[in-house]
């Protein structure tokens, strides 16, 4: 496998800009029903709903290295899938969580990226949890396990089909965080409608599953801030000691 599969994956990307009519509901439908073929095991999500800790880390740990690195966009959403997906059939952590974390990263930018993460790379940021063959070896594993179909329909690829459709049919940006901008309650009404409509889904559903990524993003806002200000605590205890360690002589110095 080769950045030169990088096409697969670049629909992922958010297009430039989304056109009004560029969107097609037959395409929507086909996403839908693809989607199906990658979805995690009800038991799995059942299983993560219960215990979500474990998760939650490496799939931080994912978005960390897939920012550090630059990745396209379509990279994380393929990682967690990938992940998702070789938990379904195995239920059960191998003995390196965090290598078969990597795993999944390196196939997803392998196939999503036009520079694919390097194992070294993964490694490095890894802190050496695991060596370079380890992670190829895993690799194998996870290839093995998905019978080499690595491919998914991620919630990226209805992004610029869903923007484009609240756009022609709302005439908003198709964010629910559009609250933020003064959206009145109407529109986020028919924003929801139109929505469950494409999604063949309840809009109930819709504004539950809305509420749900509205109350993760603002805790993760908290915790940037939190650790933001923790790092600048820590930061001018360090000057505050490197000032008392100076000395005295050369901080009585006029100059």
């Amino acid at each position: 496998m080769s950045a030169s599969r990088s096409g697969e994956g670049a629909c992922m990307r958010l297009p430039e800009p989304c056109r009004r009519g560029s969107w097609d509901l037959t395409v929507i439908e086909g996403l839908l029903m693809s989607e199906n073929k990658y979805m995690p095991s009800p038991l799995y999500v059942s299983l993560i709903e219960e215990d979500s800790h474990t998760r939650e880390a490496l799939t931080n740990w994912t978005l960390q290295v897939c920012g550090e690195h630059g990745s396209a966009d379509s990279v994380f959403p393929l990682a967690i899938s990938l992940l998702d997906r070789y938990l379904s059939q195995s239920f059960s952590l191998p003995i390196s969580p965090l290598c078969l974390t990597a795993a999944c990263v390196l196939l997803a930018s392998k196939l999503a990226d036009e520079e694919a993460v390097s194992a070294e790379a993964l490694c490095m940021a890894a802190r050496f949890a695991f060596l370079p063959q380890h992670l190829r070896d895993m690799e194998i594993i996870v290839l093995a396990s998905l019978h080499w179909d690595i491919t998914a329909v991620t919630p990226q690829d209805f992004l610029p089909h869903f923007l484009s459709a609240l756009r022609d049919r709302t005439g908003t940006l198709g964010r629910d965080t559009a609250r933020e901008l003064g959206v009145q309650r109407v529109q986020l009404d028919r924003m929801t409608s139109t929505l469950a409509g494409l999604c063949k889904t309840d809009a109930t559903a819709v504004r539950h599953f809305s509420e749900i990524i509205e109350n993760m993003l603002r805790r993760s806002q908290r915790m940037g801030l939190k650790e933001r200000d923790l790092n600048a605590d820590v930061s001018n205890e360090e000057t505050e000691e490197c000032r008392a360690s100076t000395p005295t002589d050369l901080r009585d110095v006029d100059f």
